[in-house]
């Protein structure tokens, strides 16, 4: 049976898909803390490695470590760029693996259009290029499809283990893959019967990856209970305790079947505008034609996809967000390699090329005119004052300051509190001034678990109390601190200038004599 060229020639092509691909997202990653799909998370991952810390429900443990791992990194530069960095060598390690599975069963011109329709795709660039789980959790994916792949098309059983494994770590990085769960056992049914076992020792390996995902939530419990600096475990670690942690006992309210309006309207058409982002209508209505052309060649993983698309599909359908575009990221692994496909008959090949140019071009030319324009958010923020993004800029914020100096939260929605995060475990500025972060007694909520420590204004009349809270500020002079004002020069970024929100800060009795303000 053809594997779709030599594997000398396959390899080359695989490097240089990989290669270029990731020099493309490294040049292309968001610029600084946050990220543009959900910049609360974003910014959480981006320090949670650095202080070995617990995100929300269900945890994504394998990649949590792996972000431990990479911000021990001694390049990279700083944390939130090094957890970037990444999400652009995961985002490229899939449009390779996916190359080398499209190149196997469909040829190079198959393999290129594949590669070209997943990296060049707005959706899959986006969430390659910021501190997300998702581009990690489809390195999984990727694995498992190229070694089903191997697995039909060599009749190697060892193949087949791999991919048993691969798709059962990759519930580690994201309990949503286990919606392929179906395909998974459907495929190895099938190659199992046409006589692709899985010897004894593989069964073994696949049991091993079963308890090593195990054993992976497991170790949050007990980062947990070990104290760390920032955990969203939320209750003493115990079993019962851990099983709500991992089963998202607290998220599946969002979970349920839609109303008729929902069923028929606004799921569909909320899903629909974020395959958008990937590629435009036209080019989806090629999928099918791919997945014909792989029924003819390899009907086991024609089976595979089918029912992977339906339960990655179902679940983002039936679990309404306000952000599932990662629970598509799935999708568009696995329909890439169909729309590569799509071109292995040279009857459709013009014209699927064709649609990829006219589609994907100008959602990688709007993705890179985005990214251009794109500002960190400890820069831009909303400060809770008119639902505006306005000049904060944290990092020029803790250079003005007094050192030693303690700074309140600048502002209470998730996105904002987990920027301060940020600058609270990560950077290494606030650690070199000793700026603390606090929270002000009836001033601006933290609402993420574990506050910093409370202040008083009472305190601030021993030590530097910093606010860019005019409200704040009026609450401290009403009990008698004396503040002086900061006034910060305008800033520069992305092409155009921001106005730096002022800082306040309080005197000192002990300073009011040598104070300049």
């Amino acid at each position: 049976m053809s594997t779709g060229g030599s594997a000398q020639s396959r390899h080359r092509v695989v490097a240089a898909t990989t290669l270029a691909t990731l020099a493309a997202y490294v040049a292309l990653r968001f610029p600084g803390v946050g990220g543009a799909l959900n910049h609360g998370d974003s910014a959480k991952f981006q320090f949670l490695g650095v202080i070995h810390g617990v995100g929300h429900a269900p945890g994504n443990p394998s990649y949590l470590y792996a972000l431990d791992a990479v911000q021990s990194l001694p390049f990279g530069g700083d944390p939130a760029a090094r957890a970037n960095l990444l999400s652009a060598v995961c985002g490229a390690a899939t449009v390779g693996l996916v190359t080398s599975a499209t190149h196997r069963i469909g040829g190079l011109a198959s393999a290129l259009l594949a590669a070209f329709a997943l990296a060049g795709g707005g959706l899959f660039a986006s969430l390659s290029t910021e501190a997300e789980v998702y581009a990690f959790a489809s390195v999984f994916v990727a694995v498992g499809i190229d070694a089903l792949t191997r697995a039909h098309l060599e009749r190697r059983g060892a193949s087949l283990t791999l991919a048993l494994c691969a798709f059962t770590l990759g519930l580690s990085s994201h309990l949503a893959l286990a919606f392929a769960g179906p395909a998974v056992v459907a495929t190895w049914w099938m190659l199992h019967r046409g006589g692709v076992r899985v010897s004894r020792r593989g069964l073994l390996a696949v049991a091993a990856c079963a308890a090593l995902v195990v054993s992976s939530y497991v170790g949050l419990a007990l980062r947990h209970r070990a104290g760390v600096a920032y955990s969203e475990f939320g209750e003493p670690a115990s079993l019962s305790s851990l099983l709500r942690f991992v089963t998202a006992e607290r998220f599946r309210g969002d979970l349920r079947v839609p109303d008729l309006a929902g069923a028929l309207r606004d799921r569909p058409l909320a899903l629909a505008a974020v395959l958008g982002r990937q590629w435009w209508l036209p080019l989806w209505l090629a999928v099918p034609v791919g997945w014909l052309a792989l029924r003819r060649r390899a009907a086991p993983l024609a089976v595979f996809t089918a029912l992977a698309l339906v339960g990655w599909l179902g679940f983002a359908y039936l679990y309404d967000i306000p952000d599932p575009d990662g629970f598509l990221v799935p999708v568009v692994v696995t329909a890439a390699l169909l729309l590569g496909l799509a071109a292995s008959d040279a009857r459709h090949r013009t014209g699927v090329t064709l649609l990829l140019g006219l589609t994907v071009v100008p959602s990688a030319t709007l993705f890179v005119e985005q990214r251009a324009a794109d500002v960190p958010f400890d820069v831009l923020e909303d400060l809770g004052r008119g639902g505006r993004r306005e000049g904060l800029d944290l990092p020029d914020l803790v250079r003005r300051i007094p050192e030693g100096a303690r700074l309140t939260v600048p502002c209470a929605h998730y996105g904002c509190a987990c920027v301060t995060n940020y600058h609270r475990f990560a950077a290494p500025a606030t650690r070199a001034r000793g700026v603390e972060f606090v929270t002000l007694v009836g001033g601006m909520p933290y609402t993420l678990p574990m506050p910093p420590a409370a202040i008083t204004a009472a305190d601030a009349a021993r030590v530097v109390v910093c606010t860019v809270q005019p409200f704040e500020v009026r609450l401290l002079e009403g009990r008698g601190v004396r503040m002086r004002t900061i006034q910060r020069p305008d800033g520069w970024t992305s092409g155009h200038t921001y106005a730096r929100v002022p800082v306040s800060c309080s005197v000192p009795t002990a300073d009011i004599g040598r104070s300049p303000g």
